[in-house]
């Protein structure tokens, strides 16, 4: 076996015919063998495997097959082959829950109010127009409803011939390559590029901001107008 062969059977998933690491069950045993952090991530065809780090979520290793050129073919090109890679990752590792707000927490009486009584039909009367207004946005079409969304600039960052993306939530996304530079660098000069210009990526992320569309500054009024009858009916008479 040379060199090669073994930098392959390295690349290769933990289980056969299984790549980006999920377990499988191993058809001479029945054992069952579940995915590992140690496993990494890898493309289809197993030319490229990345490693990332379970905490901070960042790109801890690279390794590209000596022969990705041969692995990959002429149809695919080895941008394809870490953005396959890093997607595997991201349905690891991220959920996407990082850029949503938090729900909101179940309402309780507000001990610091001064509310009373007295302003019991006040806040009725603000729930009836809230309801009001739901039933208003909930009949509109969707094109004239302000949605939310996220505002921010795509986390780009390039050293010499290598450029990587990050997604919204900071995880390596995609790679691109000077095409005359990676018609002759080597594997460990792939893997050494990707890594650094990852590192510098993910040095300078700034994570998007969250603006409320009308559905969720509604459900902020409904909230607050609901603990206000809480705190209300909490009080004696």
């Amino acid at each position: 076996m040379t060199a090669e062969d073994f930098d392959d059977d390295m690349l290769a998933p933990p289980i056969d015919g299984v790549a980006g690491g999920i377990g499988g069950v191993d058809d001479h045993d029945g054992h069952t063998d579940e995915w590992h952090p140690s496993h990494g991530f890898t493309d289809a065809r197993m030319a490229v495997r990345v490693w990332v780090d379970e905490e901070s979520r960042h790109v801890a290793k690279v390794h590209v097959s000596p022969r990705w050129r041969e692995v990959l073919g002429a149809n695919r090109s080895l941008e394809d082959a870490f953005q396959e890679a890093f997607f595997a990752a991201s349905v690891r590792v991220d959920d996407g829950s990082s850029l949503i707000p938090d729900v909101l927490p179940e309402a309780t009486p507000d001990p610091d109010s001064t509310l009373t009584w007295a302003d019991l039909e006040a806040v009725q009367e603000r729930v009836l127009v809230l309801t009001e207004r739901q039933e208003a946005l909930s009949s509109r079409p969707d094109d004239q409803i302000r949605w939310a969304h996220l505002e921010g600039e795509q986390t780009l960052a390039r050293r010499g011939p290598v450029t990587v993306a990050l997604s919204w939530s900071g995880l390596a996304e995609s790679v691109r390559f000077e095409r005359n530079w990676l018609l002759s660098a080597t594997s460990e000069q792939i893997e050494a590029g990707v890594l650094s210009t990852c590192r510098s990526a993910h040095a300078n992320y700034s994570p998007p901001v969250f603006v409320p569309g009308e559905h969720e500054e509604l459900a902020e009024e409904f909230h607050r107008a609901q603990r206000d009858l809480l705190t209300i009916m909490a009080k004696d008479i």
